[in-house]
Parts: C-alpha cells; sequence; structure tokens
C-alpha cells in the first residue's frame, strides 16, 4: 500500500488546498493520527481499526496505549520504529514505515 494521498490541515483537519487544488503528498503519519484519535467503531469500513487517544489522557499507564497504537498501525500496513509518549506532557513522538 502507498500512502499517498490528499492532505489534511494538521491543526483543522480540513482538506489542503493550495491554488485551488487539493494538496497531494505522504500521509503516513496523517493516517497514524487519526487511527490514533478516532475509537473503535468510528471507521465502517474497519470498525475493529481505532486507538481513542482521549481515553488515556487521564492515565499514567502507557503500556496498553502503546500497545494499541502498535497494533492498530500493523492493521494499517505500518511498523513503527520509534514510539515515545510523555501523557504529562501530551507528546506522542512516533517515527514510522510501510511494513513490506
Amino acid at each position: 500500500m502507498d500512502y499517498i494521498g490528499i492532505l489534511l490541515k494538521e491543526d483543522t483537519g480540513d482538506l489542503q488546498i493550495k491554488n485551488g487544488k487539493l494538496v497531494i503528498g505522504e500521509t503516513i503519519y496523517q493516517n497514524l493520527a487519526v487511527i490514533i484519535e478516532m475509537h473503535q467503531g468510528e471507521s465502517k469500513a474497519s470498525p475493529m481499526l481505532g486507538v481513542g487517544i482521549g481515553d488515556y489522557l487521564n492515565e499514567n499507564e502507557v503500556y496498553s496505549l502503546r500497545h494499541s497504537i502498535r497494533e492498530n498501525a500493523k492493521s494499517d500496513n505500518v511498523r513503527l520504529t520509534t514510539m515515545n509518549i510523555d501523557l504529562q506532557q501530551g507528546v506522542i513522538d512516533i517515527k514510522a514505515e510501510k511494513d513490506v
């Protein structure tokens, strides 16, 4: 699966438009961000896909969050090479690549 598609604005999730045309580009991190934010059942095409990050924000336990992110990434054929999570600071830093 190639990760080329229509890009969304990071701050609003709206479609990126430049000179009256949709912006096309690399979507691997955009896809991961959507998967991490959405809850299971929100995608009718893949009802088991979704982490639901909002459910983890008041917890100090990051192991189940890390596991959920990793498993959901695998479902999207993405291999995480690095994942650092700091819930106190509200930071998730992920490096990923297409899983072959």
